[in-house]
C-alpha cells in the first residue's frame, strides 16, 4: 500500500482585487475574491492602477481591507454636472395681460367710484433680467471633467416706447404712459383707452391722455394730466384735464368739464363747462353754464343759462321767447397783481409741482390711493399754473358778442361791467363796448 503525503502548511490562495467602473465612469466598484483581509496598500495600489482619483471613500476602503464583504462595494462616486439656472425676467409693475376693455377691471383701483390706472413715468424700470448662471461642472471617478450646460437665456420681448438699459438687464419706459402686453410685447401706450366709464371700470385718474370709446356715466369721473377724448356722451360725470377735452357726443345731465380747452357737440341740462382757453360747441348750448378765459363759439343755439368769456362770444342764435333768460357776458380780465407777483406765484407752484412729480415717481410701482391723490394734485397744479399764465396775457382789445341769426328779448348782455337787456328781436348783430355803453 502506498501513501500520498499532504502538506498541511500550504498557503491559501491569494485574494484577487478587482475594480470595475460603471455608469460611464461615475461609479467605481471594488471586489475582493475570496473575501479575505487584504493590506490597505494593496487596495490603494489597485485603485490607482484603474485611475480612480476622485470621490473615493477612504474610510470605507479601510473597512473593506480588514473585512471584505462577499459582494462588490461602491467605493468611489463621481458627480453629474448641474445645469445653470435659466435667466429670469421679473416685471415690476402691475398691468393687464392684454389691451382691451376687459382688461380695465384687472387694473389697480381704490373702489368703484375712486380708482386709478397703473401707469409709469418715462425712464421708470418696467422689468429686470436676472442672467442665466453657468452651472456646476461634474466629474468622473477618474477625474474627467464633465462640463455643465449654461442655463437657458431669456430675452425681453419689447414693443413700442420701451427701451433697454445699457447693460441689457432692465427694460425702461421710453415715455410716460400705460404699460401693457400688446401682441405679447411689453409696450407703453401714451393714452389709456377704455369703453364706458361706469361700475365696470370705476373712475379714472391717469397721467397722460384718456380715450373713452363709449360714455361717461353719472357719478364717475375722469381726470388726466394731458387730454381726454370721449367718442360718446358725458352723462352727468366729471371730467378734468390739464390739456383739452373733446366730447364727440353731447354733454348733459349736470355734467362738469374743466380743462384748458373744451370742444363738444352740444351741452344741455344744467351742465357746466369751464375752460382756461376756448370753448367750442358745434350745435346747441341749452340751460348750462359756460366759462372761458378766451372765446366761446356755439354753432347753433345759445339758450338759457350763463355764458362768460374773456374775449368773444359767437353763436348762431341767442335766447328764445319760450326759454328761461339767457345771460351772455364778456369779462375783461385786468390783472390785480404785478407781473413780478404773478411770476413768483407761478414759480412757487412749479416748485410744488416738481415735488409732487418726485413723489409720483416713487409711488408708481405700488398702485394705491395715494397715487390717485397725487395725480389729482398734479392736475390741479397744472391748471392753476395755466390760470396764472393766462392772467399774464394782455386783455382782448376788441371784445364782442356776435349773433349770426336772431337774438331774442330776455337776453341779458354784459361787457366790461356794463349790462344791457335785449328789448326786441334783432338779427345778425355784433355787440361791442364803448364808453357810451354796449353798441351794435
Amino acid at each position: 500500500m502506498s501513501h500520498i503525503a499532504h502538506d498541511s502548511s500550504a498557503s491559501p490562495p491569494k485574494p484577487e482585487v478587482s475594480v470595475t467602473l460603471k455608469r460611464d465612469g461615475l461609479e467605481a466598484w471594488i471586489a475582493v475574491t475570496p473575501p479575505t483581509p487584504v493590506p490597505l496598500a494593496e487596495l490603494e495600489e489597485r485603485i490607482q492602477q484603474c485611475g480612480v482619483s476622485r470621490g473615493l471613500d477612504r474610510d470605507l476602503l479601510r473597512r473593506i481591507a480588514g473585512d471584505p464583504p462577499e459582494t462588490p462595494v461602491l467605493i468611489a462616486k463621481g458627480r453629474l454636472p448641474q445645469s445653470g439656472a435659466p435667466a429670469r425676467i421679473d416685471y415690476v409693475f402691475q398691468a393687464p395681460p392684454s389691451v382691451g376693455i376687459e382688461a380695465v377691471t384687472e387694473l389697480a383701483r381704490v373702489d368703484f367710484h375712486d380708482g386709478h390706472v397703473t401707469q409709469v413715468l418715462q425712464g421708470q424700470v418696467l422689468a429686470r433680467k436676472t442672467p442665466a448662471t453657468a452651472g456646476t461642472p461634474g466629474y468622473t471617478v477618474t477625474g474627467q471633467v464633465l462640463p455643465a450646460t449654461l442655463g437657458a437665456d431669456a430675452n425681453f420681448d419689447i414693443g413700442k416706447n420701451v427701451t433697454l438699459s445699457q447693460d441689457k438687464l432692465e427694460a425702461l419706459a421710453g415715455i410716460s404712459g400705460l404699460p401693457m402686453f400688446e401682441g405679447g410685447k411689453l409696450t407703453i401706450v401714451p393714452a389709456f383707452t377704455v369703453g364706458n366709464v361706469d361700475f365696470s371700470t370705476g373712475s379714472i385718474v391717469f397721467q397722460g391722455s384718456v380715450i373713452i370709446k363709449g360714455n361717461v356715466m353719472a357719478g364717475f369721473s375722469v381726470v388726466a394730466t394731458e387730454n381726454i377724448e370721449v367718442d360718446g356722451f358725458v352723462e352727468g360725470g366729471t371730467l378734468r384735464a390739464v390739456g383739452s377735452i373733446h366730447v364727440k357726443g353731447g354733454v348733459r345731465q349736470h355734467a362738469v368739464l374743466e380743462a384748458d380747452r373744451i370742444h363738444a357737440r352740444y351741452v344741455d341740462t344744467a351742465s357746466t363747462l369751464k375752460a382756461l382757453g376756448d370753448i367750442q360747441i358745434d350745435k346747441d348750448a341749452v340751460q348750462s353754464t359756460l366759462s372761458a378765459g378766451g372765446k366761446i363759439s356755439v354753432g347753433q343755439r345759445l339758450v338759457g343759462g350763463h355764458a362768460s368769456a374773456g374775449s368773444q362770444i359767437e353763436a348762431g342764435q341767442i335766447g328764445h321767447p319760450s326759454e328761461p333768460p339767457t345771460h351772455v357776458e364778456i369779462v375783461l380780465f385786468k390783472a390785480s397783481k404785478q407781473s413780478e407777483e404773478l411770476n413768483a406765484e407761478i414759480s412757487n407752484l412749479q416748485s410744488v409741482l416738481a415735488l409732487v412729480e418726485e413723489r409720483l415717481q416713487l409711488e408708481q410701482t405700488t398702485p394705491s390711493a395715494a397715487l390717485g391723490k397725487l395725480l389729482q394734485q398734479r392736475i390741479a397744479l397744472g391748471l392753476a399754473i395755466k390760470q396764472l399764465e393766462l392772467h399774464q396775457q394782455e386783455p382782448c382789445s376788441m371784445p364782442h358778442i356776435m349773433v349770426k341769426g336772431e337774438i331774442y328779448p330776455g337776453v341779458l348782455l354784459s361787457i366790461h361791467h356794463t349790462t344791457q337787456p335785449i328789448m326786441s328781436k334783432l338779427t345778425g348783430k355784433t355787440f361791442k363796448w364803448t364808453e357810451e355803453g354796449i353798441t351794435h
